[in-house]
């Protein structure tokens, strides 16, 4: 690994990643840091020659995520921030690590030796998405509402989310009723599938609150879920197969 680029819109958190990288080799070539997400778009237009991407994803009023989604990162990137609520976008940008602030050399250095181990395998640019997603980086927490106060909410508290016709909202095990914001199809996919199972248009639910399951007319499944006030939830003939499966790994 030769060269480095450092993302990062706060000039002492620049400084630091400068320094651990240069205590973990001083070899390596340091481009940037760049600041916004205009110079971050010049650059990845312009320059394809670096071994790795070091990029915090607030930059400003933005998120790095804006520039890549116009140029893909040609290498791994390890996102480092003070949120968590960015995973899955971290994930479908090439990110191999989400190191939070403030960094400390422990968590840098396994994270450089991961990336010279993967380059070391000559993993194609292709296969970087695939490798990001095996790390089982998911969403342990979600920022939601009750009334006019905002609320922490811990993913494994959630037993199952519902999509209605105005908003989506969190149950959990104990039957709380928290307003999401974001809509099922993104939380699909920002939590783990070895705990989530979206079961139909309208639910996801988590295997750990699943009080019943029973069979009902024409193939299809009646589903009970800990803290869900509906006691009436259908799963298709189609789903009901998935599902079982997703039960049975």
């Amino acid at each position: 690994m030769n060269k480095i680029v450092i993302i990062e819109d706060e000039t002492l958190s620049a400084n630091r990643l400068i320094r651990l990288i240069k205590d973990y080799d001083d070899s390596i070539t340091i481009l940037g840091p760049f600041q916004t997400t205009d110079e971050v778009k010049n650059f990845l237009t312009s320059d394809h020659d670096y071994d790795l991407i070091i990029s915090d994803i607030r930059l400003g009023a933005h998120t790095v995520f804006e520039a890549f989604e116009l140029n893909m990162p040609t290498s791994f990137v390890i996102f480092t921030t003070a949120y968590d609520e960015y995973a899955m976008n971290a994930i479908k940008s090439n990110g191999i690590d989400y190191l939070l602030k403030p960094v400390n050399s422990k968590d840098l250095f396994n994270s450089l030796d991961k990336i010279n181990m993967l380059l070391h395998k000559a993993t194609p640019p292709t296969a970087l998405s695939a490798v990001a997603r095996d790390m089982q980086i998911w969403r342990s927490r979600f920022l939601v509402t009750k009334g006019d106060e905002l609320v922490p909410l811990k993913a494994d508290e959630i037993s199952c989310i519902y999509s209605g016709e105005r908003q989506v909202v969190a149950y959990t095990h104990d039957g709380e009723v928290y307003v999401m914001n974001d809509g099922l199809s993104d939380l699909e996919t920002t939590l783990n599938p070895d705990i989530y199972f979206r079961i139909n248009r309208q639910y996801i639910a988590n295997i750990n609150y699943l009080e019943k399951i029973s069979f009902f007319f024409s193939s299809k499944l009646h589903v009970r879920i800990k803290g869900c006030s509906d006691n009436n939830i259908i799963i298709s003939k189609t789903r009901a197969s998935k599902f079982k499966q997703w039960l049975n790994k």
